[in-house]
Parts: structure tokens; sequence; C-alpha cells
């Protein structure tokens, strides 16, 4: 069957030639070294692989040649240093610092300097020793043998081993490449008996070679010094079937030709079977050589077109921020990505970035930056002659306080807005400020309108001045000196200092009372009256206590301080505006007159209410003081009697005519 089929590719490659459908000028720096499946390495050690429904990705192997293994997902590469590489369709490129001093790959196996044969699991094969190179199996060894295995016959002997530069088999053929270009083949099954020793029969397949492969169709694929690609056939005799019988159409100026399996050229329309050995043109099956070109291009020929295998360009670069909106305090990290022409996106772990105003964050170890001042910054990285940026804003994390506004003029503190700023400020003689904001320098002394912005002299609009012992200055300076810009709120009497979006609020010593009397609307009526606790929480019960504040907290909520008549302080549990004033107005939490005054009730009765008792003979007054409301009533009235139950859950209270007369559980 192999021996027709190959006749059909032969026949196939003569009738329909491969003309280039394809060309693509290549500009990059970087060329393609070798190309295995679907792994590509560059030059420089570059590794990219193209993954099952992942697509391309990129890896720094430093790798100086790659293989496929044979009937394995898995591939192997070898480092400049001898280090094996391998990866498959589910792990990442690794580098076996274990398995080292290897000088050839091939399949599963590998020949170390020493002579000795290992396979990729790092298992030696003792039988084997002073290999010089190895092919599936046969090697030649230090003293020119060609052998199977080293029980094996030799098949044929050289004077030169290390003349060898491309030794190739399969199941039934050998084949070997000088480096003068001489190819010669040879089966384990063609040989003669002579005088009781077994002789094999070798044939010169070519002079002028530069490269061999076996197709798996057992067919010998020769690539000739003048740039094209020979095929041998199967047919007729040994002797026949190491003789190339065809040219491969369209093959020009070639180093190297192999059978491709691999999706570099995918086409959705056309696919090989995996078990598939031969050059079948069909529908589905179209033949695909590899082919590496003098000048150290890549190609596929496929289906009448040419597919060129180029090192990925570089077609973008973006940067983004993990906020773009911070506090003080707060860390960002960025994100470089370059972008690939084969559509992989590389983040950059170890880009250099740059800030336009590096003094508003601090490098952190992790690589992220911490926000340490008000402002903006644009962040940029440039990478292989592109620049990208994103600009972030950083606000403060609390207000500062100390504006002062007088005489038609806002004041800032010196030392503490420029150094929220990112600013450092120095002071020579107490009078005299150094501060210095990225390119901005600036001198101020208080008591003078002069100052020097960036070493000339400016008059200031107001002098700076000293007002309850903070240096402060005219806030105009700010816009004057174009760091940032102003707006005064006069309602709450602080002034809003913005740089782009970032923002930082300076307060005056006004403003925290307005904002919180604002904020406490109508509930100011309750400051400064007087209640008697009835039941709240454990205080004492019928302590006089003055509400002196109602403090706003989180959201709409508030948190009401008493004192008591020693000043010592009470505060309520955080509540909402509304619960404030129920629970002030609630007669079963606070009373808002003195009981003691109202009630002239003897001492026991006062110390039964307090423990929340009762008995027979109180009134309703008192029951209510001491168990509170009732969670329901009835009432009867006949003939001038009026008999009153209340309940308090499975307890019930009798009156008659207001007078307790029975206590009882049902």
């Amino acid at each position: 069957m192999k021996k027709a089929l190959l006749t059909a590719i032969i026949f196939c490659l003569i009738m329909i030639g491969l003309p280039q459908a394809m060309a693509h000028a290549s500009t990059n720096t970087v060329k393609v070294k070798e190309v295995k499946g679907d792994a590509i390495l560059l030059e420089d050690g570059t590794l990219w692989l193209k993954k099952p429904q992942k697509g391309f990705t990129k890896y720094q192997t430093n790798a100086a040649t790659i293989r496929s293994q044979d009937s394995s997902p898995d591939s192997i590469g070898l480092t400049e240093k001898g280090e094996l590489v391998y990866w498959g369709d589910k792990n990442t490129p690794t580098v076996d610092k274990k398995q080292t001093n290897i000088k050839q790959l091939d399949g599963n196996y590998y020949v170390k300097h020493d002579g000795t044969v290992w396979n990729t699991d790092g298992q030696q094969y003792t039988n084997y020793s002073d290999v010089v190179i190895l092919g599936n199996g046969a090697f030649f060894n230090k003293k020119g043998e060609l052998r199977n295995s080293s029980d094996g016959y030799v098949l044929a002997t050289v004077d030169d081993p290390e003349s060898i530069v491309s030794l190739k088999a399969t199941e039934d053929f050998i084949a070997f490449l000088d480096k003068n270009g001489k190819v010669t083949a040879l089966s384990d099954y063609d040989f003669e008996v002579i005088d009781g020793v077994v002789v094999y029969n070798t044939y010169v397949v070519a002079e002028n070679a530069v490269s061999i492969d076996f197709h798996p169709s057992d067919a010998l694929i020769v690539t000739k010094k003048d740039g094209t690609a020979w095929i041998t056939a199967i047919e007729g005799t040994y002797k026949d079937k190491f003789k190339l019988v065809e040219q491969i159409k369209d093959i020009k100026d070639a180093v190297q030709v192999s059978d491709y399996y691999g999706t570099l050229a995918y086409d959705p329309e056309a696919g090989r079977d995996s078990d598939e050995t031969i050059i079948v043109t069909t529908e589905r099956n179209k033949p695909q050589w590899l082919v590496k070109h003098k000048d150290g291009s890549w190609k596929i020929y496929r289906d009448n077109k040419v597919y060129p295998i180029e090192a990925p360009t570089i077609t973008g670069l973006s940067l983004t921020a993990s906020n773009s909106k911070l506090a003080v305090g707060n860390t960002v990290s960025f994100k470089p990505v370059q972008t690939y022409s084969n559509g992989y996106k590389e983040t950059l772990s170890g880009a250099k970035l740059t800030f336009d105003k590096p003094y508003l964050v601090k490098a952190l170890s992790n690589g992220s930056y911490k926000a340490v001042a008000v402002g903006e910054t644009k962040v940029s990285v440039t990478e292989n002659g592109s620049s990208k940026s994103v600009t972030i804003s950083i606000s403060a994390s609390s207000n500062l306080t100390g504006a002062v506004s007088k005489d038609n003029t806002t004041y800032l503190p010196l030392v503490s807005v420029f150094k929220a700023l990112g600013a450092t400020v120095s002071n020579k003689d107490g009078k005299t400020f150094d501060v210095s904001l990225g390119d901005t320098k600036l001198q101020l002394k208080t008591g003078q309108k002069k100052a020097k912005l960036n070493g000339k002299d400016i008059t200031l609009n107001q002098a700076v001045q000293v007002h309850n012992g903070t240096t402060v200055f005219p806030a105009a300076l700010l816009t004057k000196a174009s760091i940032a810009k102003l707006d005064w709120d006069s309602k709450y009497k602080k002034m809003k200092i913005t740089i782009g979006k970032a923002a930082l609020v300076v307060e005056s010593a006004e403003t925290a009372a307005i904002e919180k009397k604002e904020k406490q609307g109508n509930l100011t009526q309750f400051i400064n009256k007087s209640y008697w606790v009835n039941r709240y929480s454990d205080w004492e019960r019928f302590m006089k206590l003055t509400v002196t504040d109602i403090v706003p907290t989180s959201g709409d909520n508030f948190q009401v301080v008493f004192k008591n008549a020693n000043g010592k302080t009470y505060k309520m549990k955080e509540t909402s505006r509304d619960f404030v004033s129920g629970i002030l107005n609630d007669s079963d939490t606070f009373l808002s007159f003195d009981p003691y005054k109202k009630y002239s009730w003897s001492t026991s009765t006062w110390n039964m209410i307090k423990a929340e008792k009762i008995a027979v003979g109180m009134s309703k007054t008192q029951v209510e003081l001491s168990w509170g409301r009732p969670s329901s009533t009835s009432k009867l009235s006949s003939s001038g009697i009026t008999v009153e139950v209340w309940r308090y859950g499975t307890q019930y209270v009798s009156f008659t005519n207001g007078i307790v007369q029975s206590i009882y559980t049902y």
C-alpha cells in the first residue's frame, strides 16, 4: 500500500506544483531559528508556543535548539549551556538543571558530551557508550561504526564519525549525511553474508546535499546545495529505493526541507489525519512541507500556498492603572502590555515606569506604588520606541485645618498645605521658608509680601503672617505659581484646592461647627434640655441628665451626649435621626419632668418602682413607672366601680377604681 501511495505522491508533486500565494516582508530584527510542530524558536532564545484553544504564548528559555518527542504531545529543547528544556500542551517551558552537558537531542533521547545516552526522564542507557551522533536508535560511535543498538551488527563504517552532521532512521531504513554533502543510505534487511560475515549494502543517494529527513512513508527527503528538494522512491529493489526520483516543485533556495505536522498554516477547510503516513492530496488531506531557506526564512508549503513563518512583531503598547483615582495612603499597580502580530499580549513586568511628578508616590517592594501626596502625575512606559501613559489623581484622605479668611483674603497654613502637596519645606531662621515642589521653588518670609518664585521676585497680595501660632500664606499664591486652582466655599468657610481631578480641602476654625449644625438640623432643639431616665440601658433610673451635644456620626446617624449633675458624661448608642427624636419624646425611656417633684410618694414606693416591682395598693401611674406600658388593657365600669386589667406577657394586673387589687399569671 505504501508503495502505491508514494507513486501517487510523486505524480501529484509533478502535476500540482506550489505557487506562492502569500508574501510578507519581515521587518523583524530577530529571525526564526527553528520550527518544530507549533513551536517557533527565535535566534535570541525566545520560544513561541501555539497551544490548542489558547493561541500563542511567549517564553524566554534561552533555548539553542528544539525537538519534538516521538509519539508524545511534549517537546524538548536545549540551551546554549547544554541544559534540557521541556514543555507540553499543559505546562510551560522549564529548564531542567539536573539534565546538563547535553550534546545532541534525538526524540525522547539525548547524547551527552561524554558519549553516554539518556532518556528525557533522566535515565541512562548503560549499553550505549562513546556515541558521537544518534538518530532514532541508530548511532555512530567514536570508532566510526554505525550500529542500530550496542548489541547489533556493524551496519557501516566511516573514517571520521565527527564528519557526520545528520543521522536519520526509520524502522527499516537509515541515512546519514557528512559535512561534504554525501548522503549514504541502507536497510536493515539488505545485506550479504560473505565468509560468515554479515555485510550490509550501502547506497550513495547524493553527493551535494545540505540536509536529509525521512518522510513517514519512509521516503527520504534530500535538500541539495543548489536549494532544490528531492524525494526518493520505495518501489523496486533496495538500490532503486535510494534514488532521487523527483524534485519537489516550487521549493527553491532551501537549506532544509521536512514533512510538517502542525497548525502554523492552519486552514479550517483542510486537515490531516493524525495517523496519516504519506502525502495524499484529497479534499481533507493536503501535503505540507516545512522549508528553511538560504536567507534564514522559514515557510510552510501547503495546498498550493506558501505560509511564511516569521518572528511575531510588536503591534501595540498599552498601560493601565489598577485605580486612577486614589486617596493618600492608597496603593496602585500598573500593567504595561505589549501586543504582538499573532495576538499575544505580553505583560511587561520588568518595564521601567517614569512619573512626571515622582514625589507623589513611593515605590514598594512588591512592584506597586503608594500614594503619598496630593496631585496628578502622568505615568509613562517606553518599549521598543513606543510610549504610552496614564494619569492618576491623588486626593487627600482627610481634610486639613487652619484656613483663615480676613481682610478679603484667604490664608492657608504654609507647612501643612505644601507638605500635603508633596513639597519639602525648610525653615532657616524661623521666618524664611524654602519650598521645593518638583520644578517649582518658592521662598516666603513672615511679615513680607515679597517672595521668590523659581529665583525671581514676585509680590503677594498680602504678607505671609502668623495666625494663632501657625504661619499662613495668601492662598492666591497657588494659582500665581500655577500649582493649583482654588475654590473658596463661603457657606462652610473652607478652601478646596484642586490639581486636575485631585483635591485637598482646608477647613477654617468655623467649618466643623457649621457643618455639624447643618447635619443636626432640627435636632438642635434638644440640646441643653434636661431629661430623667426612665428606662435606658443600665443607666440609673430617674437620674437627671442634660443633653450637651448631638454628634453626627456615619450617614444620617447621631450619638446623643448627656451629663449628670456631677459632670459625668453618658452617651447613647449611635442611632438614626428619627430615632433620636422618638426616644427623647418617649416617656417610657426618658421623662421630661422630675418624677420626684411631681409625685410625692414614699421612699419605699420609689424603691419598689426603681426595682421594677409592683404590689397591691399601687396606683396605675406607679405600675406604669415600674413595669412600663402594658401590652394590652381591658376595662369594665358599672355602678360607679371601674375594673381594669393590664397585661404584661403572661402576667396580669387587676385594678379597681385605679388601685391594684390583684396580680396573677395566666
